[in-house]
């Protein structure tokens, strides 16, 4: 998942610019806000999302991997992978902690009107993007990390362009993104638990959490000071079905998740798959939260023969 944390004040001291200020008035004194959009990597995939806030404390989040909903008294996150869900009461800090995400941070301004108030900026003139004449502000930031605003003659930002210091990019491109001066109603975001879905006990969630992005599952390690575990399966995959239920099941190896961020990828020998050489199912690849590989097996030999690649994997990633 990429880092946006580049709206929440990281950057030198300086002046906020009035085009960005004029970004946060117009999405901040909006009682509801709702936006679809992609981020992509540039020659990388393409990821959709779509998101829909009311004031004074409602959001219903939708991503390819889950789908959080805000009540006002409950948050409530769905694992579309895995089918189950698990809920915490909501609160100021939870609240805030939801935009703390990558590809979300950019409509925080809804709540929040102090978010650009260290941001260094500067005008990069006018761009036709998207059929229209945008605006566009550079914003450069104390990590080295840069990124360009695209705004639109209301002020909302239409487009993001993040340039990282490795000068790699990604872009964030909005599809819609419409505020309005009326609140929705707070049963639009009642969370609905999809049908065959099973809510999560406080243990399961600590212990049995399996993530099914990759650069999700890496920003959670590098947060948590952890190392990663790939499962490279396949729904037609036998042996991917046995150690799934035989060894991934057991107290033994959900111990391991103190130690371990557990992640699941559902094969198709695409370019991840062979960025780690995964040619027979299933593989199991053990990685540094930077993504270095440092171990791994092939094949379901039973639940002794996983528990001690994994014990093996803790030792060598230390």
């Amino acid at each position: 998942m990429l880092k946006f944390a580049i709206l929440y004040g990281v950057l030198g001291a300086g002046t906020p610019a009035a085009n960005l200020d004029t970004y946060v008035k117009a999405v901040n004194e909006a009682q509801s806000l709702k936006a679809t959009y992609s981020v992509t990597r540039i020659g990388g995939t393409s990821r959709e999302f779509s998101i829909e806030l009311s004031k004074p404390n409602l959001i219903k989040l939708d991503s390819p991997t889950s789908t959080v909903v805000a009540d006002g008294t409950t948050i409530t996150t769905f694992d579309k992978g895995a089918n189950t869900y698990f809920k915490k009461p909501q609160n100021d800090k939870e609240l805030a902690a939801l935009f703390a995400e990558d590809e979300v941070s950019l409509f925080a301004a809804f709540f929040d009107n102090k978010i650009f108030k260290d941001v260094k900026s500067v005008s990069g003139g006018n761009k036709t993007r998207k059929g229209m004449s945008l605006e566009v502000v550079n914003g450069e930031f104390k990590s080295g990390k840069k990124a360009n605003f695209y705004l639109d003659s209301a002020g909302l930002a239409r487009q993001m362009e993040f340039i990282y210091t490795d000068s790699s990019r990604a872009l964030l491109d909005t599809k819609e993104f419409v505020v309005s001066g009326d609140a929705k109603p707070s049963g639009d975001f009642a969370f609905k638990a999809p049908e065959g879905s099973r809510e999560l006990t406080a243990e399961e969630m600590a212990s049995d959490k399996w993530y099914h992005d990759f650069d999700e599952a890496l920003e959670v390690a590098k947060k948590t000071n952890r190392l990663v575990l790939v499962d490279f399966m396949a729904d037609w995959c036998g042996p991917c079905k046995m150690m799934a239920a035989e060894a991934f099941t057991t107290p033994e190896f959900k111990a391991y998740s103190k130690d371990f961020v557990f992640c699941k990828i559902n094969s198709d020998f695409s370019q991840i798959d062979e960025k780690f050489g995964v040619t027979a199912l299933p593989t199991v690849v053990f990685l540094k939260a930077d993504g270095t590989e440092f171990h791994k097996f092939v094949g379901y030999g039973g639940v002794k023969q996983v528990l001690g690649e994994v014990e093996k994997a803790k030792s060598l990633g230390k």
